[in-house]
């Protein structure tokens, strides 16, 4: 999903550089992430790693609970939203007020969501998550979309102080 092995090949080729957005599932786009350094290697290049972004949505909360509910209806929003773009691009949707009201349920539930596409959770397990980003799959460039679906700025600074002090400065 996402980005073709086609373009992922030519892009390698052409010495372009390459990033993961936010919408693959986290293995897809990390498949996608080696695909293009494999291809580049494959076409004498060598790209480094440092230069290659890969891009999460990112929540961090005090407790699992606080997370969900800070989260669920922001982060369904969003979803319903790209949803709707999609189907939109295809003629299958009328107004993006008519597909909340009215459109299918979300393809893909919050649990989901949390476990394939987004990095929530507390400290510990968003640092465990990144952890084996770096450790297992060599990303040491990590983006976070920290505001999405209409979170207070209050929240998503709250998240952000976290992720600064108990993620990545206990990297």
């Amino acid at each position: 999903p996402g980005v073709s092995p086609e373009s992922i090949g030519w892009t390698a080729d052409h010495d372009l550089g390459f990033m993961t957005g936010v919408l693959p599932d986290t293995q897809a786009a990390l498949d996608g992430r080696q695909r293009y350094f494999d291809l580049a290697a494959q076409a004498g290049k060598s790209p480094d790693p440092a230069d290659v972004p890969f891009f999460r949505y990112v929540y961090v909360g005090e407790s699992e609970e606080s997370v969900r509910r800070d989260t669920e209806e922001a982060i369904s929003w969003v979803w319903r939203c790209l949803e709707w773009m999609g189907a939109r691009s295809k003629g299958e949707a009328g107004t993006l007020d008519e597909w909340l009201k009215d459109g299918p349920a979300p393809a893909l539930g919050y649990e989901q969501f949390c476990e394939k596409r987004g990095f929530f959770g507390t400290p510990d397990r968003v640092r465990r998550q990144l952890r084996e980003l770096r450790d297992d799959h060599g990303v040491t460039y990590f983006g976070g979309n920290f505001a999405f679906g209409g979170l207070s700025q209050e929240l998503v600074l709250k998240s952000m102080r976290l992720f600064a002090d108990e993620v990545a400065a206990k990297l």
